[in-house]
């Protein structure tokens, strides 16, 4: 009996509570707002995220190379240490491409579905 009266003394704050919560209104999807309208269309994002993906696995294949071969073939410390720093940048650069490309294929997405929001793009299925 006593859970059953605690359970209700912890929910009905909430209950009350929560009807005084203003309501969120979400934009109407076929408004688009100006920067909307003047920013990249998807396909460019993707074309964006392509090259970014193409640039940051070439950067790190290289950085990775840099890094293993000096780590294997040279045996003078003073001489393997600026090699591996270089290599270690270049692979971290790479990834900030990487993570850029995998930013703007999510940006493409987003920007499909307002594009078929709108009824500009996509299919269209009549019930």
């Amino acid at each position: 009996m006593k859970k059953i009266i605690l359970l209700i003394l912890l929910v009905f704050p909430l209950y009350m509570f929560g009807n005084d919560l203003p309501k969120i209104e979400k934009p109407d999807i076929n408004q688009f707002s100006g920067s909307m309208m003047r920013s990249k269309s998807s396909g460019e994002y993707l074309q964006s995220a392509s090259k970014n993906l193409l640039i940051g696995t070439g950067l790190f294949v290289v950085g990775a190379s840099a890094v293993t071969l000096s780590a294997t073939l040279l045996n003078d410390y003073n001489a393997q240490q600026p090699v591996l720093i270089l290599g270690g940048l270049t692979s971290l650069a790479g990834l900030v491409f990487s993570v850029k490309g995998y930013i703007d294929i999510g940006k493409a997405g987003k920007r499909l579905n307002y594009e078929i929001g709108a009824g500009r793009a996509g299919l269209v299925f009549n019930w």
